[in-house]
């Protein structure tokens, strides 16, 4: 029996975890090499970067229903151009 899919999960589980960590890195250079010199602000540390990009994310995407919205709205705009093709 394949285990195709235990083996595409362990790919995505290790894709998502290299990339909350440089996109954790990423964040928390920025944050370092703007905020303090421009506005005097704090320094921060790695998992403090994570938790900000997780806080953004949830304040400016959400989690609800609505997060697809607009996938909905290019998917049903996409139907309705093909089937004037068809026409």
């Amino acid at each position: 029996m394949k285990r195709w899919w235990l083996l595409k999960a362990a790919k995505f589980v290790v894709m998502a975890v290299v990339a909350a960590f440089v996109l954790g890195f990423v964040v928390m250079s920025l944050w370092n090499a703007l905020i303090p010199e421009l506005f005097k602000g704090p320094v921060i540390g790695f998992w403090q970067a994570v938790g900000l990009l997780l806080l953004s994310h949830i304040l400016l995407r959400g989690w609800g229903r609505w997060r697809y919205a607009n996938g909905w709205h290019r998917d049903r705009w996409r139907k309705r151009l093909k089937k004037s093709w068809r026409r």
